[in-house]
């Protein structure tokens, strides 16, 4: 979207691009396209540099849309500065394990840069499982050769967010929306440029956003982590999710009552009641009475059963 309309973080010229989309139906493609364009630019100025092929569905060999594009590329009065394919496993390939099939692939990315003199960018999906120690180049799926063909690779892994900072940006911003975005990890290879330093960013749909808090900054994905790091996000992931299943059984128990027990709590959730009493003496949202109800916290401190009286 940037680089059609001559932005990219810093001034440029306008760039015309083609968006090969193998992975979307046409009607979800035009959707997210036409949210993302408003997300990051105002007005209309650049669109016309887009093009979109939609691709859903067809069975095309690499072969065959090279020829095409170079085709399409030598005839074209206003031809493509750039060439984007999305994702490339749905490219008739032949065994993406295979580093002869893979090679096979590559090469006709190379000729379409060559015979075009137009550039080209890729997208790739991450092998199943656990990408513990692995290096950014070798958590694609499918032969490594796809990870070291590409002369500038960016490698996006999930990040775990504790609630707390979480629960910060939703109040800060005022939005709720923070609660369930996602935190993604960037790693750069760059083969003919200076390398630069990994670093965190949200994707809130429908755009990626940079959070420069050195608490968010200092998060590290899940390949990077040692055993105990893990360990400790674990704890962590276990003690949010108990969090929540006490403070739903606290609400349901106010909201038919108004007031809860732990008793009650410890019966609902099954949990036991050290658990329950710790979460309550962390908690500024509940407070105990002398008889043991358990009420929210109100106005000026005091419990809602309080102000009722």
């Amino acid at each position: 979207m940037r680089l059609a309309a001559g932005g990219w973080g810093a001034s440029c010229e306008p760039q015309r691009v083609i968006y090969i989309n193998f992975e979307l139906t046409k009607a979800n493609a035009a959707n997210r396209i036409i949210d993302t364009w408003k997300a990051v630019r105002s007005g209309t100025e650049g669109i016309q540099n887009l093009s979109v092929w939609n691709l859903r569905g067809q069975v095309v060999s690499a072969k065959t849309i090279v020829d095409t594009i170079i085709r399409r590329h030598k005839a074209s009065a206003n031809p493509a500065d750039l060439y984007i394919f999305d994702p490339i496993y749905k490219l008739n390939l032949g065994d993406e394990n295979a580093a002869k099939d893979t090679n096979e692939l590559m090469r006709e990315f190379d000729r379409l840069c060559t015979q075009t003199g137009a550039n080209m960018a890729y997208a790739h999906h991450h092998a199943k499982g656990s990408q513990f120690g692995k290096r950014a180049l070798d958590r694609g799926s499918g032969s490594g050769v796809i990870g070291r063909d590409a002369d500038a690779a960016i490698d996006l892994d999930f990040l775990w967010v504790p609630e707390k900072i979480r629960r910060e940006k939703a109040a800060y911003y005022k939005d709720d929306s923070w609660m369930k975005a996602t935190a993604l990890r960037v790693e750069m290879t760059l083969r003919n440029f200076e390398s630069k330093p990994p670093f965190n960013v949200w994707f809130r749909y429908p755009k990626h956003e940079y959070d420069g808090s050195k608490e968010f900054q200092a998060l590290r994905g899940e390949a990077e982590k040692d055993n105990f790091a893990r360990a400790e996000d674990g704890k962590q992931k276990k003690k949010e999710e108990t969090d929540s299943r006490i403070k739903e059984a606290l609400e349901a128990a106010i909201e038919a009552d108004g007031f809860a027990q732990i008793g009650d709590i410890e019966s609902s959730t099954g949990l036991s009641r050290k658990r329950i009493r710790q979460y309550l003496d962390t908690s500024e949202g509940y407070e105990k009475d002398k008889n043991g109800k358990i009420s929210r916290v109100g106005l000026s401190g005091k419990s809602q059963s309080q102000v009722d009286d």
